[in-house]
């Protein structure tokens, strides 16, 4: 952890603020559920607690919640840069990493100590959100053929690949980004969301707009195919972010 130093754009503001610009025409008594508070309000709190360690590989990555938190940050403002638009679909396939994976990490319920252990996409997941855009994440398993299946199917505007997956996405008609899992500069996944942040012109969190609709799409995820072709299922937002808080209030 001494050796990593984490990109600049990847060091929050000292004056950050972790508050999304809020639609118009929303009654004020209304807060449209989202997971994406759950990451916000734990930057919040607990800012310089290691929030991800990503030891066991190559390029080892150790992130606390304030710098996490703007790497997702970053990747929503390159994810907007890039063209995506509310709704659209973002393609990841990668192993377990920081841009994607199923990575425990600890947040904290808005307003009480209870500690929720979310089991969750990292970067990519809430990057996607934060963007308004629909994550859908890709079993590395599957078949060249299966995935070109599901990127059609899917839509898919953009697709974030590890390095070592490369293959499956060989003719793909939509953008392709690797990832090569360094964290480092000169990766180019590190390079777009550097250019998020650029982008974003230091607009910040308040710069990015909370989703008005808590029943919009949040993920599209697909069946293996066993029985034919692979089955895309949605994910809402107020569903995932019911589901955390039942696992929360099940497992305190």
């Amino acid at each position: 952890m001494e050796s990593f130093r984490p990109t600049l754009e990847s060091l929050p503001p000292k004056d950050v603020s972790y508050r999304l610009q809020l639609p118009q025409g929303v009654p004020v008594h209304r807060h449209p559920l989202n997971p994406l508070s759950f990451l916000l309000r734990t930057a919040q709190i607990y800012p310089n607690r290691l929030a991800l360690a990503h030891p066991d590989v190559k390029h080892p990555v150790f992130y606390t919640y304030a710098i996490w938190t703007q790497r997702v940050q970053n990747l929503a403002y390159a994810l907007i840069e890039a063209g995506i638009q509310p709704g659209d679909r973002v393609a990841i396939i990668a192993p377990n990493s920081p841009v994607i994976a199923g990575e425990y990490f600890l947040s904290f319920w808005p307003s009480s100590s209870i500690l929720i252990l979310i089991l969750t996409p990292v970067e990519a997941h809430h990057g996607v959100l934060a963007a308004r855009a629909v994550i859908c994440p890709i079993n590395t398993r599957l078949t060249h053929g299966e995935v070109a299946y599901i990127l059609e199917h899917s839509g898919a505007k953009l697709i974030i690949v590890d390095h070592e997956y490369t293959h499956l996405v060989q003719g793909a008609k939509s953008r392709v980004l690797v990832s090569n899992d360094t964290g480092r500069k000169g990766d180019p996944y590190e390079e777009f969301i550097s250019s998020g942040r650029r982008y974003s012109g230091e607009r910040g969190w308040e710069g990015l707009e909370w989703e008005r609709d808590e029943d919009a799409a949040a993920a599209l995820c697909y069946t293996s195919g066993t029985t034919g072709r692979p089955k895309g299922v949605v994910t809402t937002l107020r569903g995932s972010y019911l589901a955390a808080v039942a696992n929360a209030y099940e497992t305190k």
